[in-house]
């Protein structure tokens, strides 16, 4: 074994310490480290969802497909659906989205609105998707309304509209 130090021979920097001098001082460690991170559940609290306190609504997180824009349904189209998650993130909102790019963000829930900024891979693609992206990127710039109806939820901004359907294996249905 070679020491950082370039000796061959045993270097007493290098040389690890037994456990019998490491027990001693290690062992009222661990149990504090223990004590004190199993706290919560010790007093019998019970766990709750990490947003709970929050007024972010459950309804929000999920997987999504967005079948609509502007009253554009993509399947008559022939266009597959966009997939898109959300997910908690503290009491804020984290958002993965594949339109053209794949665009991805932390947002805020604020008054029935999500707003945030989201970050993007750079790829041209069809006409209308390139709309739909930079009308989806904008409306969540300036505030994005949210509205739910069962199963659907409709992102709305502006003279936009977004129509998302909970997938078969979201919370949603």
């Amino acid at each position: 074994m070679v020491c950082p130090c370039r000796s061959v021979s045993a270097c007493a920097a290098f040389a690890p310490l037994p456990p019998s001098v490491l027990f001693p001082f290690f062992f009222p460690f661990f149990w504090r480290f223990c004590a004190q991170h199993t706290q919560f559940s010790a007093k019998g609290r019970v766990t709750v969802n990490p947003h709970a306190m929050s007024s972010i609504p459950d309804e929000l997180f999920g997987r999504w497909r967005m079948t609509t824009f502007n009253g554009l349904n993509f399947v008559d189209l022939g266009y597959q659906p966009c997939p898109m998650s959300l997910e908690p993130a503290g009491d804020r909102v984290e958002i993965f989205i594949q339109i053209v790019n794949y665009m991805s963000g932390t947002l805020e829930y604020r008054d029935g609105q999500l707003i945030g900024s989201l970050m993007s891979t750079m790829i041209a693609g069809e006409g209308l998707f390139e709309e739909i992206e930079e009308a989806f990127g904008e409306g969540i710039e300036v505030g994005m309304d949210v509205l739910f109806e069962e199963a659907t939820m409709t992102f709305s901004q502006g003279g936009n509209s977004f129509v998302f359907v909970a997938q078969p294996d979201s919370a949603q249905q």
